[in-house]
């Protein structure tokens, strides 16, 4: 049954001061919900992600993660995503839940790589390897691609290429008078 309520803190990542940053929602207490209701309260909270600390499995505690984490946007699931994960191990080592150390995140990609501080105030650091290695496009995508985007076939500067670390990105060089 779901709670009647939880606890949910904003923190602001990528900044040492109140109301700037990236804001993130840590929602905690809410691993008894269901799906829809995860993205109900990403969609309530309208942040660019909001994140849910989960209770470790069996295979967690295997592989070595430390913590699980759920992150959500107002559209869905993120297998993996930067800030929230930053934001996520600071908060919860601000409640101790958990230490200092090198730590190991277990999410939607896999086992994510966190270095947390002993100085609670200081930042936390994260080790994202590639998962999707590049891929280059062929000389049609990358047209296509152009397209898309609105920017001319003769404005492509360079080989595209796709490419990411738990969310794969297109990544298209064009010329300076393009943008």
């Amino acid at each position: 049954m779901p709670p009647d309520h939880l606890t949910y803190e904003i923190v602001d990542v990528f900044t040492d001061r109140a109301f700037a940053g990236n804001p993130l929602a840590v929602v905690y207490g809410a691993e008894s919900l269901s799906d829809g209701q995860l993205l109900a309260l990403a969609m309530e909270f309208n942040l660019s992600e909001t994140s849910f600390p989960q209770p470790l499995t069996d295979a967690d505690r295997t592989a070595g993660a430390d913590y699980r984490v759920r992150i959500f946007t107002p559209a869905g699931e993120l297998p993996f995503a930067g800030h929230p994960t930053l934001g996520t191990a600071w908060a919860l080592r601000q409640r101790s839940a958990i230490g200092a150390g090198a730590r190991v995140q277990s999410c939607g990609v896999g086992l994510i790589k966190v270095e947390v501080p002993a100085d609670p105030q200081a930042p936390v650091a994260l080790t994202a390897t590639p998962r999707d290695a590049p891929s280059r496009l062929t000389t049609t995508q990358a047209e296509r691609a152009a397209t898309l985007v609105g920017v001319g076939r003769g404005d492509v500067a360079g080989a595209a290429f796709t490419a990411g670390c738990g969310l794969t990105w297109l990544y298209l060089r064009v010329t300076p008078t393009a943008v």
